[in-house]
């Protein structure tokens, strides 16, 4: 287990992806950080391939939990002697991409990500294009738009 002294000023998530890689998603967190050992007031943020017990760290603590298959799970602040049973995924490694090489108003795609997951549409000239979501179920999802084209469709 490796030990940090952080105090975080700032948080917040940075999503990116590649054309060479679309189906991995990469998230960056940037926080503004100081403390470093030694008193400096700042908080214990610790690490680990497992979930962290009672026994790890004190009240105050945070925890990423580094997965062998490159999630990574936030857990904290640790409270009372007990770590919360929510965290707040970091990485996550899995997105559906569908492409839609006919010009249509609604596409319609099963994917296998599980609940409602978001949605981001490109043209085929690379454009952000906004629709209208409908989750038809926990697999299922229609998009429509006011007028026909192609691109792909990024789910979340």
């Amino acid at each position: 287990m490796t030990n940090y002294n952080v105090t975080v000023e700032e948080l917040r998530n940075v999503v990116t992806t590649s054309a060479a890689t679309p189906n991995t998603v990469y998230v960056k967190i940037i926080a503004s950080a100081g403390g470093g050992g030694g008193g400096g007031g700042g908080t214990t943020l610790l690490t680990g391939p497992s979930a962290p017990n009672t026994a790890t760290g004190t009240d105050g603590n945070w925890y990423v939990q580094k997965m062998s298959n490159g999630h990574g799970r936030l857990f904290g602040p640790k409270a009372s002697s007990t770590w919360p049973a929510e965290y707040v995924t970091l990485t996550e490694a899995t997105r559906h991409v569908h492409t839609q090489n006919s010009a249509a108003t609604t596409w319609t795609m099963t994917h296998t990500l599980g609940g409602r997951p978001s949605v981001t549409v490109v043209d085929s000239t690379g454009t952000v294009v906004v629709g209208d979501v409908q989750y038809n179920s926990d697999t299922q999802v229609t998009l429509t738009f006011s007028a026909a084209f192609s691109g792909s469709a990024y789910l979340t």
